[in-house]
């Protein structure tokens, strides 16, 4: 290990590996439509699982009551294309990625030193206890840019810029639907029909354009075993269209974290021009004009795509809620016969 911090660590982490020019080079499509030609540093934190310890303090310092486990956090410096600049840590768990970004650039004053005023930093919001887990992960840091290199390969891509302009602009859209609620026009009950009832259409897309339209495929996967819980015996979609307007549906969604809770999402549709409007779910983002929520992407997607390809739960989940639920009925009935 100690021959590996020193023998490729500094060659290939750290943040005087590069020179200026080197890391400009490592920009993408998208960073490029959104800061230029500067230097674009990721700053994103992760953790790193640890086992429960015997001294006190480092186990109150390292609980998270979020992952219910113990963990140490890093903080790594990524550039657009996903080459690792520098990595730091181990931190303890109570410090969040803020605390832990002022922290580095209070101490290492070469990052200072190599960074200028135009550089852009992008900000997803040490101790001496571990120095074996610090030089581990800054050993894997290294080797991944020794041998993998950059994760995006094609950096100009075409397609790339041309969504990375459309997500820009995007951003800077009003979110019409968001006005409509908040002015009582899309609330009332009155004013919606569940879509059984009349003749409901709704514009048909493929992957590629809900792909467009999702800025990517992180969304799709996310959707499609989340739409399993909102079909109902028949395997339709509980969705709403209002009465007074045929381009607005509105459906309830679960949310993924708490049965108890959740969201109302507006859909405005046309079948000239663009497929989808515009968008509005009731959660924390769902206000935004790009890059939907997994609320909102999952109507969408069945709507548009799903229902028309012969979507279905998958068989394996399928199996193993009914092997659960004969489970409990036989336990119940167990317990009723020994009563």
């Amino acid at each position: 290990m100690a021959i590996l911090s020193e023998k490729l660590v500094p060659y290939f982490l750290c943040v005087y590996h590069l020179t200026r020019d080197e890391a400009i080079d490592h920009k993408t499509a998208y960073s490029t439509v959104f800061f230029g030609q500067t230097v674009q540093i990721i700053w994103d934190g992760t953790y790193f699982y640890i086992n429960k310890s015997s001294d006190h303090s480092f186990q109150r310092a390292s609980y998270s009551g979020q992952k219910h486990r113990h963990l140490l956090k890093f903080m790594s410096m990524c550039l657009p294309d996903g080459y690792c600049l520098d990595i730091r840590g181990p931190f303890y768990e109570n410090k969040n990625d803020a605390s832990i970004s002022d922290y580095i650039v209070s101490t290492k004053k070469e990052l200072e030193g190599w960074c200028e005023n135009d550089d852009v930093m992008i900000c997803d919001r040490a101790n001496q206890l571990v120095p074996k887990l610090e030089q581990c992960i800054r050993i894997t840091a290294a080797a991944l840019n020794k041998y993998r290199g950059a994760i995006v390969q094609n950096k100009n891509s075409e397609e790339d810029k041309k969504l990375a302009e459309l997500m820009k602009s995007y951003v800077a859209q009003n979110n019409t639907l968001l006005e409509q609620v908040a002015s009582g026009k899309l609330n009332a009950r009155q004013r919606w029909l569940p879509i059984g009832s009349i003749d409901f259409d709704f514009p048909e897309m493929d992957l590629d354009d809900l792909r467009k339209l999702f800025f990517g495929c992180y969304q799709i996967k996310q959707t499609t075993t989340y739409a399993e819980e909102h079909l109902d015996v028949h395997g339709d979609f509980a969705i709403q269209v209002s009465r007074e307007r045929d381009d607005i549906t509105r459906c309830a969604i679960k949310s993924r974290h708490s049965n108890a809770v959740k969201y109302y999402v507006w859909i405005e549709y046309s079948f000239t021009g663009k497929s989808i409007l515009s968008w509005y779910c009731q959660c924390k983002t769902g206000a935004r004009t790009a890059s939907e929520c997994a609320h909102i992407a999952m109507p969408i997607r069945y709507l548009a795509y799903a229902r028309h390809n012969d979507f279905s739960p998958a068989k394996g989940r399928q199996r193993i809620k009914q092997a659960i639920e004969e489970l409990q009925g036989e336990s119940d009935s167990s317990g009723t016969e020994s009563d």
